[in-house]
């Protein structure tokens, strides 16, 4: 539907008149009215178009007129045009119609647009109607200075309407108390009661008597919520739909026939008209809201989709609560479903990189985030593995949208890169939708365990069955928690040299050797220290010095490579150690200094450039000495080994001072 003030505004002779002639059209009178005069700017403004364009302007003008005088005869009195006015006697109906609204409204007969609207009155059926079989009437001056003469006025009678507007109130409330309801009584709302916002939202604010409801259906005024109103500048108005107002009080004492309402009310894109199913489906007793089920997932589909899914989210946790289990996955999973991220038609450097694209969510990031923080964990109390499944499902269907073909064949999610732990208290933090489906799925995969802890084997199972790296890091970091229930769950994964040697779940497989490494057998112990004795592969890190500094490494720098990896590989257990491997360690420890902070290996980072001297040596130099040191020095060039910057000197000049 195009928009009402860009239909307007565009035309080649659009002047503020006729902006505000719509406005109030719509608001006061109704959408209709408000179309049919837009269609007469339009067929004006390009007479040439057609060749009956006064015989349909004519039409159009009829209409309004009509409309306008429809919904102001309700607010006249017989008595209040009875007061001066002249001439009266020998008018018709029309002219009498007309003398009243002008009473009503406070506007003298001998004002110049009351006097334009009587001697008009009754031509106005006249224009609408052709006269014989002759070509129509062509757009001439007259004609144009005619449809002038109406705009003149529309503009005023509607800007007087609206100073009276309270008038119309006193009508609207006396037909809101009808009880019971007629058709008559829907007959005077549909054709005499202004359409605008302002005054079905007080009609439909005020009603409460149910007899109303089976006579507005049977007149399908639920038929057409209203549509969306794009604007020439992007952005978008959207309508409410007032008579949705009384849905919501009625919906908690006659549910059955608002749910068939409900049901029946076609797609739209309008998210008012989406917010206010919602809020119908909230005021439904729960075990009857199940039934408006389809179509609450239907507003989902909507392009539009602001404010009401963090309403339609609380749906969730209800269901939940009634056992109505079904209805609560099903909404849960439409809420946190999602589509493939926008292709992005830049160079992607890497698959790493390619692994940090987001899905594009259906519904708001922070609604999104509530959902999984408010909702999932009443859902995992009340369905068990159910729930849990399903956060698996979405959290594997993410990642899936994330990866190229070959990651997928790989099962390779580069994890370590958007979750660096999975421990609350690690250093990850939630950034992201796949980092927040971890952390839900982590919390869940807990609360399952603690209530059936006989599930422990099943759910370890479950999560590897996935095979990527993020469910593997959630199965350990469950066996961190309940490990010592089945400690051969714990022995048979520390004890892998696939899982020892992958970095991507390295930050817990160190975890749960810290947690559990004395309760192991004696050969798992063995074997692990000797998958740490054996060292680590260097051929990567040669080809990096290779590609890097254009030489090969020394056996010196080989040597330390491995030794600081052992050293970050005993790190988790240093307090552990049998006496020969705590006296490596502490050598290692007085080579190396202490392992970084944090899950190593994975993430990015940088090292320092190494000093030349240390604090002593330089606070043994007098100034002249230490000038001709720094102007003298030239580095080696070998990997780490000290440099000239600055910066590598500057803790140790700090240290000195």
């Amino acid at each position: 539907m195009a928009d009402d003030q860009a239909s307007i505004s565009s035309a080649p002779r659009a002047d503020p008149r006729r902006l505000r002639i719509n406005q109030q059209l719509r608001k006061l009178v109704g959408p209709g009215p408000a179309a049919f005069y837009r269609d007469a700017c339009a067929l004006l403004d390009d007479p040439a178009r057609l060749l009956s364009t006064t015989h349909l302007v004519g039409h159009l003008v009829r209409e309004i007129e009509s409309a306008l005088r429809a919904v102001l005869t309700p607010v006249a009195s017989t008595s209040q045009a009875s007061t001066g006015s002249a001439g009266a006697s020998k008018g018709n109906g029309h002219r009498l119609n007309i003398l009243a609204i002008l009473s009503a409204l406070g506007i003298d007969t001998t004002d110049p647009v009351a006097q334009k609207w009587l001697d008009e009155a009754g031509t106005y059926q006249e224009r609408a109607h052709r006269r014989d079989l002759t070509e129509p009437a062509p757009v001439t001056d007259p004609f144009a200075q005619f449809f002038s003469d109406f705009e003149g006025i529309l503009d005023y009678v509607l800007n007087r309407m609206e100073a009276n507007f309270a008038a119309v109130f006193v009508t609207l409330d006396a037909l809101a108390g009808k009880s019971p309801a007629t058709e008559a009584d829907v007959r005077f709302l549909l054709n005499s009661v202004p359409r605008g916002f302002v005054a079905l939202g007080r009609f439909f604010d005020t009603i409460t008597d149910p007899s109303w409801l089976p006579l507005l259906r049977d007149k399908a005024v639920f038929s057409t919520p209203p549509p969306p109103e794009p604007h020439e500048d992007g952005t978008v108005t959207f309508t409410q739909w007032p008579v949705m107002r009384y849905l919501v009080k009625l919906a908690p004492e006659h549910p059955d026939s608002v749910i068939e309402i409900v049901r029946d009310l076609p797609a739209t894109s309008n998210v008012m008209v989406n917010a206010a199913i919602v809020d119908v489906a909230r005021a439904l007793p729960v075990s009857k809201a199940a039934e408006l089920l389809p179509r609450l997932l239907a507003t989902l589909d909507s392009p539009y989709r602001m404010g009401f899914p963090v309403r339609l989210a609380e749906l969730v946790g209800r269901f939940a609560a009634e056992g109505d289990l079904s209805s609560a996955m099903n909404l849960a999973r439409e809420l946190l479903s999602f589509e493939a991220p926008a292709e992005d038609h830049d160079d992607v450097s890497s698959e790493m990189t390619r692994s940090l694209r987001e899905p594009r969510l259906r519904v708001d990031e922070h609604v999104h985030a509530d959902i999984l923080q408010r909702q999932m964990p009443q859902l995992v109390t009340a369905a068990g593995a159910p729930a849990v499944e399903l956060l698996a499902d979405l959290l594997e269907a993410a990642i899936v949208v994330s990866c190229s073909d070959a990651m997928i064949e790989a099962r390779e999610d580069f994890s370590s890169v958007w979750r660096r732990e999975i421990a609350p208290e690690g250093l990850s933090q939630d950034i992201g939708m796949k980092g927040r489906l971890a952390s839900s799925l982590r919390d869940a995969v807990v609360v399952q365990v603690n209530a059936v802890p006989d599930e422990l084997r099943n759910i370890v199972e479950l999560l590897e069955a996935r095979q990527w790296s993020i469910f593997r890091r959630l199965a350990l970091h469950l066996l961190v928690l309940f490990g010592s229930r089945d400690l051969a769950l714990v022995e048979a994964r520390l004890g892998s040299q696939e899982l020892f040697d992958n970095s991507q779940v390295r930050p817990e497989y160190d975890r749960l050797l810290a947690a559990h490494f004395t309760a192991l057998g004696e050969d798992t112990r063995t074997a692990i220290l000797a998958m740490i004795e054996r060292g680590r592969n260097v051929d990567d890190h040669v080809e990096w010095i290779k590609s890097v500094h254009g030489r090969d490494p020394t056996a010196e720098e080989l040597r330390a490579y491995v030794e600081v990896w052992q050293l970050e590989r005993l790190a988790p257990i240093a307090d552990r150690l049998p006496e020969d491997w705590r006296t490596r360690y502490a050598q290692l420890l007085a080579t190396y200094g202490p392992p970084a902070s944090g899950p190593p290996g994975v993430g990015g980072g940088f090292v320092l450039d190494r000093s030349p001297t240390t604090a002593e040596e330089l606070a043994a130099l007098d100034v002249d000495e230490l000038i001709l040191y720094l102007k003298e020095f030239e580095p080696s060039g070998d990997f780490l080994g000290p440099s000239r910057r600055v910066e590598s000197q500057g803790v140790v000049y700090e240290q000195v001072s």
